[in-house]
């Protein structure tokens, strides 16, 4: 069966073909992502996060598929991985203050009397968590960086907290953005 067809089946619902469309082009999934994985292992994301998201990018590049366009979908594929990858470095160069690794460091840091900077910024970053409407913003943050003594995957977030990883992932970018936003421009104050 031709990619193809098993797009048009894949359109129609069908699981089957969508697995072997994975099986198939994971190779490429794969292989595109590696290019990116150091630049954005720099900038908090880890390789296993990424890879975590590669039924998301297939079904993305199965929905948004034209095979009038004249093009394989091997080839659309690594287009869209190549986007997909560059767009997170580039969301991810835009954060100034905190990356995934600030936080993880906090917790597994021994508890003393004297707050260090890390602490008092992790602790203003909470506080603004708590003050946003979309709770699940904050509950993203505790699952993923306090629930455990290691960081817990998109995976096993998502599914305490009900929805996608996808969603899970886009709820935590959206929580660095404001955190980001916040520290940038309020240059951190001195209390609470």
């Amino acid at each position: 069966m031709t990619d193809n067809q098993l797009i048009k089946k894949i359109k129609n619902g069908c699981s089957d073909s969508f697995n072997e469309l994975i099986s198939r082009h994971s190779n490429i999934f794969y292989k595109t992502c590696n290019k990116y994985v150091s630049a954005l292992f720099r900038l908090g994301i880890q390789k296993e996060d990424l890879y975590d998201n590669k039924n998301v990018i297939f079904y993305d590049c199965v929905n948004s598929f034209n095979k009038r366009k004249n093009i394989k979908f091997s080839t659309w594929l690594c287009n869209n991985t190549r986007f997909y990858c560059l767009n997170l470095i580039n969301s991810r160069k835009r954060i100034i203050h905190f990356d995934n690794d600030d936080f993880q460091r906090i917790i597994e840091s021994k508890p003393c009397e004297e707050k260090t900077k890390t602490e008092e910024d992790f602790t203003y970053a909470m506080f603004i968590l708590d003050s946003l409407k979309d709770k699940r913003i904050k509950k993203i943050f505790q699952l993923r960086y306090l629930d455990s003594e290691r960081k817990n995957k998109w995976s096993k977030v998502a599914s305490k907290l009900n929805v996608s990883v996808q969603t899970a992932i886009n709820l935590h970018s959206k929580g660095i953005e404001l955190l980001n936003k916040k520290f940038s421009s309020f240059e951190h104050p001195d209390t609470l």
